[in-house]
């Protein structure tokens, strides 16, 4: 009994340790999709292309985002929908807070869609992949106003 009951703490000690060592690991956002262009660069391709371009107002310190970075935009869907339809711009408000203002982004996460250099819509808040790609599409197809979105 003594000695299932060492074998047990140490499986159990291992599996502890185990788990530790995958929690540390941070969560890569996916990069793929997001441009790396400055703002300004990036708002003059898409209005070039006609392209619905996503503006991402998030922040590090920001909770909601932070659960995006680990779900939303880890979505293949979402990777897919961009290579499709769009282009998408992160921008950390406090990096890069003169825009962020220009903007008027009160709150985070604010996503800001843009058609032909336009704003059509925002929205704000915690969004799902599919909760993303709904308003994207709605976007895309032209059944948002600039007052209207999520």
């Amino acid at each position: 009994m003594l000695r299932l009951h060492g074998v047990c703490i140490l499986l159990l000690t291992l599996t502890l340790v185990a788990c530790n060592e995958v929690s540390v690991q941070p969560i890569e956002p996916a990069e793929g999709f997001w441009s790396h262009l400055s703002y300004r660069e990036t708002h003059t391709a898409a209005s070039r292309d006609d392209a619905v371009l996503l503006v991402y107002a998030t922040a590090v310190w920001c909770v909601p985002c932070q659960h995006m970075e680990r779900t939303t935009w880890q979505a293949p869907a979402v990777a897919e929908w961009f290579e499709s339809h769009g282009m998408a711009y992160k921008l950390d408000v406090d990096e890069e807070s003169d825009i962020a203002r220009d903007l008027r982004v009160r709150s985070m996460p604010t996503f800001i869609a843009y058609r032909g250099g336009t704003e059509v819509s925002r929205s704000m808040g915690y969004h799902s992949a599919e909760q993303l790609l709904e308003w994207l599409d709605d976007v895309r197809l032209g059944r948002v106003s600039a007052s209207g979105g999520g």
